[in-house]
């Protein structure tokens, strides 16, 4: 149900000082209910490496698999916090879920619905 505050709650946790020094990766992606997994995994790739030449043009020469695959050797050696909001289909996040490494290093994704 829309309006309950749930984004609100996770932005306030996403931007809370305490959370920012312990995750020093993060990232925030809204879904929606149009989603494309390749633009998904471009967001959030950009916003942990920033949105350099070299990097827009790597991105946009990469097939869907090699995306999951350079989005998940990003993440596999950080502790990252990454915010999935505004998910309406199950689907959106269990396409995405395996570009995400579980290093059993006190990551966390935090998914809306």
């Amino acid at each position: 149900m829309g309006g309950l505050g749930k984004t609100t709650l996770a932005r306030k946790l996403y931007i809370s000082p305490n959370i920012a020094s312990s995750f020093p990766t993060h990232a925030w992606i809204c879904v929606s209910q149009e989603y494309n997994k390749m633009d998904l995994l471009k967001t959030i790739i950009k916003s942990i490496q920033g949105c350099t030449k070299e990097t827009l043009d790597l991105l946009e020469r990469m097939a869907e698999r090699d995306l999951e695959i350079y989005h998940h050797d990003l993440l596999k050696e950080r502790k990252y916090l990454v915010v999935v909001d505004d998910v309406w289909h199950r689907e959106a996040w269990e396409s995405l879920k395996r570009a995400f490494p579980d290093s059993k290093n006190g990551s966390r994704v935090i998914i809306t619905t």
